[in-house]
């Protein structure tokens, strides 16, 4: 909900597209370097202490958002600082709270929880912003900024609820836990091909967010009533992929879906750049929050599932890393290309990156194929 207001704010304010993304790259970039070093922080010590310190910071800063758009002193300048600290103390939470999960349940119901973890993590980064536009057209940008400084009341409330469970594995832990993080990728190989994927799919992908505010303003030529309609159509999608992810149990039709993905995110967005009538845009839309969705919440589950314990925080950080440095690349070279080329022609190229993806996610899916039909075939002695 903060993400939508403010970018929408920025390109009100400032008419230029690079704002926006300049706001976005602050909020998540600090996580594409600090990300697999707080991932080490996150196997060392107790997580639960980690995301209420940083849940904290998170509702200092929507605070004095809150109170800065009340005054009407808010400035690009200032939610671009703002964001800044915000993505700092992010950079702490994310891989604790991504490895969290697992440390609360058993381990015959680790496949449910990281699944529901990573469709509720995953759905709320773009049913959230629709939320956000639906309050920003009826009850205007301070509103939202004050629903999302008392949403940190109830997680707070909800954590101090909880008992401190440390991991078994954090009294053992040594240092240089991020270097090792990526030590282990390189042992496991398609763990590390799913999350160059994902980077590419994020690099291509996320940065319709940012972009969405000048796609209403200058392609279609719409108010803010339009821009709600959007962000909404991108939330039902995401919210239709939850809902069939949460159904899945077999991690055969997993993997197929995280080949689909990239695929409709791929369709979408060139539909985005193609098709100029409003009822198309809000089918793009849809499909591309349904194609993202579908494919990072299936990635995530599978790598949790595919990660020990002891080394969960590390890997989930660089996931972090990946997640979160996509987004700025893509933000840092979209924003700035639209304001020169057109929304048009970025969502165009933005397009072919996805493809690109596509086409790899499609070389691992048929090699996987090819190596349980191998493994099957085997007769024991």
């Amino acid at each position: 909900m903060q993400m939508t207001v403010l970018m929408w704010l920025a390109q009100i304010d400032s008419n230029e597209s690079r704002w926006p993304a300049f706001i976005a790259v602050a909020q998540i970039g600090p996580t594409m370097f600090l990300g697999a070093v707080a991932g080490s922080f996150a196997d060392r010590y107790p997580k639960r202490t980690i995301i209420v310190l940083t849940q904290i910071g998170f509702l200092c800063c929507a605070l004095c958002l809150t109170i800065l758009s009340w005054v009407n002193i808010l400035s690009v300048e200032l939610m671009v600082i703002i964001m800044l600290i915000h993505g700092l103390f992010q950079a702490i939470d994310l891989p604790a709270r991504l490895s969290f999960i697992p440390d609360l349940v058993s381990k015959e119901d680790l496949p449910n929880a990281v699944a529901l973890n990573s469709l509720l993590f995953n759905s709320a980064r773009v049913i959230g912003p629709a939320l956000g536009g639906i309050l920003l057209l009826f009850q205007g940008p301070t509103i939202c900024l004050l629903g999302n400084s008392l949403s940190y009341v109830a997680v707070l409330i909800s954590l101090f609820r909880m008992q401190n469970i440390p991991s078994p594995h954090q009294k053992h832990q040594k240092k240089g836990g991020a270097i090792l993080g990526f030590s282990i990728l390189k042992q496991q190989l398609d763990l590390a091909l799913l999350m160059l994927v994902a980077l590419f799919v994020a690099v291509g992908g996320w940065p319709l967010m940012a972009l969405l505010p000048g796609f209403v303003t200058k392609v279609l030529e719409l108010k803010n009533s339009a821009y709600s309609s959007l962000v909404s159509s991108v939330g039902i999608g995401a919210l239709s992929a939850a809902l069939l992810v949460a159904t899945l149990t077999s991690n055969k039709l997993r993997n197929r879906l995280i080949f689909l993905g990239p695929i409709l995110t791929t369709i979408s967005l060139f539909i985005l750049s193609r098709f100029t009538l409003f009822p198309i845009a809000i089918l793009g839309c849809m499909t591309f929050g349904f194609g993202m969705i579908l494919f990072f919440s299936n990635t995530q589950t599978q790598i949790q599932l595919e990660t020990d314990d002891k080394n969960r925080g590390k890997v989930m950080g660089i996931w972090a890393m990946v997640l979160s440095g996509g987004v700025p690349i893509g933000n840092l070279i979209a924003g700035p290309l639209a304001d020169i080329i057109g929304i048009d022609q970025v969502l165009l190229i933005q397009s072919s990156i996805c493809l690109l993806a596509s086409i790899v996610v499609s070389i691992r899916w048929f090699l996987l194929k090819k190596r349980i039909e191998t493994s099957n075939s085997v007769i024991p002695s």
